[in-house]
């Protein structure tokens, strides 16, 4: 279910602006993520991601940090900061 495409959000409209990184999470473990500058893909970061539980809260680390998931229907999501409302959100382009 968490495999596919995602894009980087903002939540917040008057926050600085955020180049709309892209992200792949495959099947195999792998991960892709393309930094975007001005919405140009930029350098590439790969490595593997795996999916864990942190006191029932499923979370996907990869690279150096660890998200948290939120499943709202179809609606799939990789908190990257709640509380500033940045995250990782999958395309539809994903293969569902």
């Amino acid at each position: 279910m968490l495999v596919g495409n995602y894009v980087f959000q903002m939540g917040d409209r008057g926050a600085p602006h955020h180049d709309p990184d892209r992200l792949t999470l495959e099947a195999d473990g792998k991960y892709i993520l393309v930094h975007m500058p001005d919405g140009h893909p930029g350098s590439t970061e790969e490595g593997t991601w795996q999916l864990w539980s942190n006191l029932g809260q499923p979370q996907v680390a990869f690279g150096n940090g660890t998200y948290p998931v939120e499943i709202r229907g179809k609606r799939i999501r990789l908190l990257v900061n709640d509380d500033l409302g940045y995250w990782y959100e999958k395309t539809g382009d994903s293969g569902e």
